[in-house]
């Protein structure tokens, strides 16, 4: 005999909400911002790379299952100025999704 299980179903990309955070989830800024002073090594650099790759592909697919928004507790243009000084290739993602400063809304 046959069961019949429904298929999961996920909700509308109209109906989907995904919200990430910026600082020391999408970039490890605590560990950047403790090396302001001093050139990144070739490491650092490399794991960098792989964080901005990682970190776009999330977002990427995160606008193609919902609405996508990044919520930070720092002042508003933090997320752009940190992504240009540290993931530049992430700019153009980040400029198709809203990004929300808590401090100045």
């Amino acid at each position: 005999s046959k069961v019949w299980v429904p298929q999961a179903q996920r909700p509308p990309k109209h109906q989907t909400v995904i919200i990430f955070d910026w600082d020391d989830t999408l970039l490890c800024t605590s560990f950047l911002n403790l090396r302001l002073e001093q050139a990144l090594s070739p490491v650092v650099e490399r794991h960098l790379r792989e964080i901005e790759g990682a970190a776009k592909r999330l977002l990427e697919l995160a606008m193609r299952l919902g609405h996508t928004f990044i919520i930070t507790n720092a002042m508003s243009g933090w997320v752009e100025y940190s992504s240009a000084k540290w993931v530049p290739e992430l700019l153009p993602v980040l400029q198709q999704v809203r990004i929300i400063s808590a401090r100045t809304k």
